[in-house]
């Protein structure tokens, strides 16, 4: 199994976040990442909305600088609160080729994809809590601003075999779009 490993500062690429409503459309490699709350089953969906022939192969979904401090829930009895969900890869057209790090208490999951084409999406599910130690709704359910900060890390592969990288962070709005820049 291939391990793809991000580096923030060895990256080429740069991180540039658009609001959802932002005039700005990618150029090349672009992805955005939704985050919806639904205690007890949150979830994640990834949509490829590359420009060209870009396949997203590698995502990094790291939660360690999200504003509520938020972590995997995946175990009875670990570290979350009360409820709690595994990763759970649901149906589609994209394969997940293989998934590290989605165990309770991590703060970040990578995942390796296949035929993951532009206009194509992959949605997982997995409890998501927080630990702050005052939360509005409390720990077991995310506020949009909670996940706001989480970083998302991404690779894409054209049909010539070019790579490139590209990161992306979580807004108020709880989306991330992965991008290295606006057409111009």
């Amino acid at each position: 199994m291939k391990r793809v490993t991000f580096l923030k500062a060895g990256m080429i690429a740069v991180a540039l976040s658009f609001s959802a409503g932002s005039a700005a459309m990618a150029c090349g490699p672009d992805a955005i990442v939704q985050f919806s709350e639904g205690a007890p089953v949150d979830r994640f969906r990834i949509t490829n909305e590359s420009q060209g022939n870009w396949q997203l192969t590698a995502l990094t979904l790291d939660l360690k600088p999200s504003a509520g401090r938020l972590i995997f829930d995946t175990e009875r009895g670990g570290t979350g609160i009360d409820v709690y969900q595994p990763f759970v890869s649901l149906k589609g057209d994209v394969v997940l080729s293989s998934v590290e790090g989605a165990v309770d208490g991590s703060e970040q999951i990578s995942m390796e994809f296949q035929n993951f084409e532009p206009e194509k999406s992959y949605t997982f599910t997995i409890d998501v809590d927080d630990r702050l130690t005052i939360s509005p709704f409390g720990q077991i359910r995310v506020m949009e601003s909670e996940i706001a900060g989480a970083d998302v890390m991404a690779v894409f592969v054209d049909s010539e075999g070019n790579e490139a990288q590209a990161t992306g962070t979580f807004l108020t709005d709880s989306s991330a779009r992965i991008s290295q820049g606006a057409c111009t």
